[in-house]
């Protein structure tokens, strides 16, 4: 799977296993005890691929990388799943203040200065009525 050889996961994890596939797709394979999965559905390709990562997944994939001597963020992830012309049909961020690099003020302040910005499926922008912020 390209996407999980771009992202290095069996350099870093070794190989994969077998998962429960969920969401009605038929397919799953994971990494990193479960933190880390890829589900697909053979017959319903047009469903496309699903990408999850648990705190802790993310967590030991970003270190790992770092240990490794390459750089790997969330915008960094973010920007290599738009370069593969991923469809975004929810994106659940949550972040530990405590041991993240990310805090939701840093992430408002680059939404409030156009640094990111969050778009629909035509690429118009969200309004900021649409984001919530707590």
């Amino acid at each position: 799977m390209q996407v999980a050889k771009d992202l290095r996961l069996s350099k870093i994890f070794g190989g994969s296993n077998k998962a429960r596939a969920l969401n009605f797709y038929s397919e799953a394979v994971s990494y990193y005890n479960g933190q880390i999965k890829f589900m697909w559905n053979e017959k319903k390709k047009s469903q496309g691929l699903l990408l999850y990562f648990s705190a802790t997944g993310f967590k030991a994939w970003q270190n790992l990388e770092k240990l490794r001597g390459y750089k790997s963020t969330f915008n960094s992830l973010v920007k290599y799943m738009v370069q593969k012309q991923a469809r975004f049909t929810r994106l659940d961020v949550a972040i530990d203040v405590i041991d993240g690099n990310l805090s939701v003020d840093q992430l408002h302040s680059q939404l409030q200065q156009k640094e990111i910005m969050v778009l629909d499926s035509l690429k118009r922008e969200k309004s900021e009525k649409t984001q919530k912020f707590s």
